[in-house]
């Protein structure tokens, strides 16, 4: 499996046709304008701008005021109770509040882009969040060893040739795919893994008529893992912070779920060191001598997620007055020489969905206390660490 991943993710996609994915937002000279905009509006993005907060946030000391109505409001008010710079305002004031840890859509981008007021989302983050951007991003940087082929089709069924023009994009690709797509009428999800091009025809032949096709190259389950009817991954926290530093979470979680095609909740996690502590279960032992080696894969692809983003800000806006917290789901194959590799297959934000980070409440709490530290705001925690520095983006 792991040789079979590597080839289909090298020299398969260097020939792979990207004009049947979507555009990504803000491109061509509609995108410009909306970039200048944006850079116009802000006094934080700018060369001048070296520092991680603003003047008009560091004279409001001692008392920084949070809205908190999110799933993880608990853990984070708890946090912030223990400093005295920190003032919760239950409700959000437009004139006091000078830091927001809700919903996207909660945010007051107004004040945000002028620099009045720290967010706990970016603005831009298209590129990251974008399965079919981020490959395409991390492709174009040359970056083929980090995520899956990932492509976004728009089927025609009404046209007699869809079907030859399907296989020809895949001639001579053996490839087994994961798609999915979403129904125009009913918007249903759908997902089915296709292991022939014979099935991947017959899936979109019932499913043509859905607004949206992904296909993601599937990754066969490891030898090890065969048997079982559970799919595993890992997730890892990645926190984003200002205008750039990342930090990735020390200790990343294994998650079981059910079935190849099953999209339900995981069924169950453990953490990825406790494989090296205790050994875990017999089924999962064997990755116990590859736990710290697969840990530094996971810090090599995030740093190199960030740096095929860093100069693209139509895709990701690296603000100085933001922060934000993402879940980052990988796959795993595996040889004998080099042991499990990890495959990014999607990057969710955790500070939106509460199944993102399941079960990892506490997580979130030492995300914002770091972000507002590293912002200038709160002391150093004298808590252990629950994140490390990945890289500082100049």
């Amino acid at each position: 499996a792991g040789a079979g991943a590597g080839a289909a993710g090298a020299g398969e996609r260097e020939s792979f046709p990207c004009v049947h994915a979507r555009p990504p937002k803000y491109e061509g000279f509609a995108g410009l304008k909306v970039l200048r905009s944006l850079l116009r509006t802000s006094a934080l993005v700018n060369r001048e701008c070296k520092t991680s907060t603003t003047t008009t946030l560091s004279g409001s000391r001692p008392y920084c005021f949070v809205q908190k109505n999110t799933w993880f409001s608990a853990e984070v008010t708890g946090v912030l109770k223990r400093h005295e710079e920190i003032c919760i305002l239950e409700e959000f004031d437009h004139e006091r509040s000078s830091i927001q840890i809700t919903f996207y859509r909660d945010i007051a981008w107004d004040k945000v882009l002028k620099g009045l007021m720290i967010s706990s989302h970016y603005h831009m983050r298209r590129g990251l969040l974008g399965r079919v951007n981020l490959f395409l991003l991390l492709d174009a940087a040359g970056h083929q060893d980090v995520m899956p082929v990932t492509l976004r089709l728009k089927v025609d069924i009404s046209r007699n040739d869809w079907e030859q023009h399907v296989l020809d994009l895949l001639a001579s690709r053996d490839i087994s795919w994961r798609v999915q797509c979403m129904h125009e009428t009913d918007g249903c999800k759908i997902s089915s893994i296709c292991r022939s091009s014979e099935a991947l025809i017959a899936f979109l032949r019932d499913n043509g008529g859905s607004k949206s096709i992904v296909l993601q190259q599937y990754l066969e389950p490891l030898p090890q893992f065969a048997a079982l009817k559970n799919r595993l991954s890992i997730k890892v926290a990645v926190l984003a912070v200002g205008n750039l530093q990342v930090y990735i979470q020390q200790d990343a979680m294994v998650y079981l779920a059910g079935g190849e095609e099953d999209e339900r909740e995981e069924e169950a996690m453990f953490s990825l060191k406790s494989l090296k502590d205790s050994g875990g279960d017999i089924t999962y032992r064997w990755l116990g001598p590859w736990v710290e080696t697969l840990q530094g894969k996971l810090s090599i692809s995030v740093e190199k997620v960030f740096d095929a983003l860093r100069n693209k800000k139509t895709q990701f806006l690296a603000m100085p007055n933001c922060f934000e917290l993402f879940a980052f789901t990988f796959a795993l194959t595996s040889d004998e020489a080099n042991g499990p590799q990890p495959w990014l297959l999607k990057v969710e934000s955790s500070m939106e969905a509460e199944n993102a980070l399941r079960g990892q409440e506490k997580l979130v709490g030492s995300a914002v206390q770091l972000s507002l530290h590293a912002l200038g705001l709160l002391p150093r925690s004298s808590e252990p660490p629950t994140f490390s520095l990945v890289k500082k983006f100049a």
